[in-house]
């Protein structure tokens, strides 16, 4: 590993707010700190994918009542938005950087809402996506009953993949034109600005467990 990303590497490791998991740790004491976080909040939202973390902070500033937890894989981009919720006196975020496969051994029914934003469509890899039954059943498993996953994706192939794929789950979905639906508010993020155009929009799938 390259010395400053070494650095940064280790610099999340000892952060109060930050979570490192993989498949050498002891999943209950994971849990046991995730725990530690959510004790003083009612409500629990993860951001999956989360990249610079534009929806976690987002959320955490209108929902002050909610814990917000942004996971990704990049340690260097959970830290950026780590420091911009230190200096804006963000309370209710923290991080996990860990793979999305692994939120089930950390989160069980207990999540309210969970986005996942703009996946890697995996346009050459598509037995890892992030649309296969075993990551639907995955979020599935960790929402509380009543809560919602909410998908944002400008990939129509990816798209039209998740939708084929929780047939067999029995999930209430709700499919919204996120250039017209006044009740969801798609955020300008740094992949919206380099990829988003009038002919490859947003689409949102809301399912509801």
């Amino acid at each position: 590993m390259p010395r400053t990303k070494q650095i940064k590497y280790d610099k999340f490791k000892l952060d109060s707010w930050s979570l490192n998991y993989d498949y050498n740790n002891d999943a209950h004491i994971a849990k046991t700190t995730i725990q530690k976080w959510t004790n003083e909040y009612p409500k629990l939202m993860l951001e999956l994918c989360a990249g610079y973390c534009e929806y976690s902070l987002d959320y955490a500033i209108k929902n002050p009542d909610t814990l917000c937890i942004a996971i990704d894989i990049k340690e260097d981009r959970l830290m950026f938005a780590n420091r911009l919720a230190r200096e804006q006196g963000i309370k209710n975020l923290r991080f996990i950087r860990t793979y999305i496969n692994n939120i089930e051994l950390l989160f069980e029914s207990n999540v309210d809402v969970i986005y996942l934003v703009h996946p890697d469509p995996q346009v050459n890899k598509k037995r890892i996506r992030l649309n296969q039954p075993k990551f639907i059943n995955n979020y599935y498993s960790s929402l509380k009953p009543g809560g919602e996953l909410r998908l944002i994706t400008d990939n129509n192939d990816f798209y039209d993949e998740f939708i084929k794929n929780i047939g067999s789950f029995g999930i209430q979905k709700n499919i919204l034109n996120a250039e017209l639906d006044s009740e969801f508010e798609v955020l300008e993020t740094r992949y919206n600005l380099k990829f988003i155009t009038p002919d490859n929009p947003t689409k949102v799938l809301i399912l509801k467990k």
